[in-house]
């Protein structure tokens, strides 16, 4: 299902989890730091990324581009 600009309370969830394990696996803990995995996890999500494990390939394939 694409990103209609709306996300549901279970949609909501899933990204707050992908978006703390993210920053916890990578030690981000300030502000900017979290601010950029945020961006970087809503981006995965509104091109398509529909479930924790398809984040996590969007978040990986996106880190080595910007390596």
């Amino acid at each position: 299902m694409p990103f209609t600009g709306i996300a549901e309370p279970e949609q909501l969830s899933m990204l707050r989890q992908a978006l703390e394990e993210y920053c916890l696996t990578h030690g981000i803990s300030d502000e900017q730091g979290r601010d950029d995995a945020a961006w970087l996890v809503m981006s995965a999500f509104a091109n398509g990324a529909n479930s924790l494990e398809e984040l996590w390939a969007a978040l990986e394939t996106g880190e080595r581009r910007q390596a």
